[in-house]
């Protein structure tokens, strides 16, 4: 897929809420297995709350390079951003890995986040919320993992309009 030619190719954004289970992920720091164990459990990630199809934000006018992103837990903000402020622009990103293999209709590529989170990770009881400007905000509740080995599991999501 050509760079020039992406943007003809995306349907809308949304929230992509990446959980990493940094226990998981720190057995064997830079093992790709293990990085990708860390992402890999049935209730990561999240999406939503919908998408925004690419014509609703032409239609209002709005850039896609110049959107508030945010994480809060519990209500504290811990990690926001702008995404003016992405390495790499959405077209680059897509084309990458339409290199090496097929995309199809329905395909989703996350573009990345701001940092965010204490070092001790995601706690049962937590509240997370990603917000993206003029896309919404998608809740998350972390509770406690039915396995004892991995100790928080997200399970459910509450849609909120901006």
């Amino acid at each position: 897929m050509e760079e020039n030619r992406v943007f003809d190719y995306i349907y809308g954004f949304t929230i992509f809420s990446d959980v990493t289970a940094h226990d998981i992920e720190m057995i064997q720091p830079g093992f790709v297995v293990c990085r990708q164990l860390a992402k890999a459990f049935d209730t990561f990630p999240l999406m939503g709350p919908w998408i925004d199809a690419k014509d609703e934000f032409e239609s209002k006018w709005l850039d896609v390079y110049n959107l508030f992103v945010l994480r809060r837990r519990n209500g504290k903000v811990e990690g926001g951003s702008n995404t003016k402020n992405m390495v790499y622009r959405i077209e680059e990103i897509v084309e990458f890995p339409s290199e090496v293999m097929t995309l199809e209709p329905g395909d989703i590529i996350s573009l990345g986040s701001p940092p965010a989170g204490p070092p001790e990770g995601l706690r049962p009881g937590d509240v997370i919320e990603a917000e993206i400007e003029h896309i919404g905000v998608l809740t998350n509740y972390v509770v406690q993992s039915l396995h004892v080995k991995f100790q928080v599991r997200i399970f459910t999501i509450e849609i909120l309009p901006l």
